[in-house]
């Protein structure tokens, strides 16, 4: 019994010993261009939460607006999973990389909110907030958010 004691005290010891930094691999996505890759799929996703109230149809959503965006910046699934896999098992990486997307989304809503402020006129804040999203999002995607929001009120799809 005390074999098996000291067994298992040695395997949780090595088990508990901090992983040494991964190198960076190759083929691994530019962090500029990771930080706006990650901007665009955190407002996008956002904007799925918002609109789609179906898990199924906001995956399906999800999955063809998350490969816009990847072909947008000419960047291949494998090499965004790579480059993601190598920030998540790095996290001071990942702080640090997280705190130029925090920024980059700040200042986007800056413009936005400089933009909106300075076309909006007489026009309602909600009318105007809801006509920049029609302005900015993909054409498929509104009309999920067209299709999910007549769900919601009951009204007859065409």
């Amino acid at each position: 019994m005390k074999r098996l004691f000291y067994i298992l005290f040695c395997l949780v010891l090595l088990g508990c010993q901090q992983q040494e930094d991964t190198a960076k691999p190759a083929g691994m996505v530019p962090e500029g261009k990771m930080v706006q890759i990650l901007a665009d799929v955190h407002i996008m996703e956002a904007l799925i939460e918002a609109n789609i109230n179906y898990p199924d149809t906001a995956m399906m959503v999800y999955n063809k607006e998350h490969k816009k965006i990847l072909d947008k910046y000419g960047v291949k699934q494998p090499a965004f999973q790579k480059t993601y896999n190598y920030y998540a098992a790095n996290l001071k990486e990942m702080d640090r990389l997280y705190e130029i997307v925090l920024d980059t989304l700040t200042a986007r809503e800056a413009k936005y909110v400089a933009k909106k402020s300075k076309g909006a006129g007489d026009r309602d804040s909600l009318q105007l907030d809801q006509e920049e999203v029609r302005d900015e999002t993909p054409g498929k995607l509104k009309n999920t958010i067209r299709r999910s929001a007549k769900m919601k009120t009951g009204e007859q799809l065409n």
